[in-house]
């Protein structure tokens, strides 16, 4: 965290009006920030349901706050779409396999070698070496979660965000994250459900 930030976080707690309080909530989502062109740096083609079509934008996760008297961004990660070089090279250097039948997807079928890799690191990024080379976008939310308790501040704000970060493995992360009151972690899912296999 930045020494900007925390000035800018420890400037808001100081005052009554800004300051969190106990009936406070964070709230997880990303963000779509469309272009008019396509050459940007970590830019990508994506899925805008408000428009119902692809458009080309950077992505943002967010965490915000808010209250009855108050609502402002506490931090926010720029996601990045994978380099598939980067990945394909990182997942073998791990000593992951892959399957020399897929090889033939980089020239004839693109997205579905995307998708294949992206498969692999999903199944293996429990493994560190794996894990480094894409940071998803729950891995971003972890962090920014990671980051915002271990400073102490208000360890029981719930925290809510849509079905689409509903994984397992997420909903694990934060009813089980250290200092977290999990009796009093909430999600609020907008389109869905929690997954019956997460263990609560």
């Amino acid at each position: 965290m930045s020494a900007l930030h925390q000035a800018r976080l420890a400037l808001l707690q100081s005052l009554p009006g800004t300051q969190m309080k106990p009936k406070g909530v964070l709230s997880l989502d990303d963000t779509l920030l469309a272009h008019y062109g396509k050459h940007f740096d970590k830019i990508a083609y994506l899925y805008d349901h408000t428009q119902n079509c692809y458009v080309w934008a950077h992505n943002l996760v967010n965490l915000h706050y808010s209250d009855e008297l108050t609502d402002y961004p506490v931090d926010c990660r720029l996601w990045e779409p994978a380099d598939l070089d980067t990945l394909e090279t990182g997942l073998r250097a791990a000593g992951v396999t892959i399957r020399q039948s897929k090889y033939g997807l980089k020239a004839t079928e693109p997205k579905k070698w995307r998708n294949y890799l992206l498969g692999l690191w999903r199944r293996h990024q429990h493994k560190p070496a794996v894990q480094t080379l894409y940071q998803s976008k729950l891995l971003l939310a972890q962090q920014m979660l990671s980051e915002f308790f271990s400073t102490g501040q208000q360890a029981k704000l719930p925290v809510t965000f849509d079905n689409w970060y509903t994984q397992p493995a997420f909903c694990r992360f934060v009813l089980t994250f250290k200092g977290v009151d999990c009796s009093c972690t909430i999600f609020l899912v907008a389109w869905g459900r929690i997954p019956s296999s997460v263990n609560t």
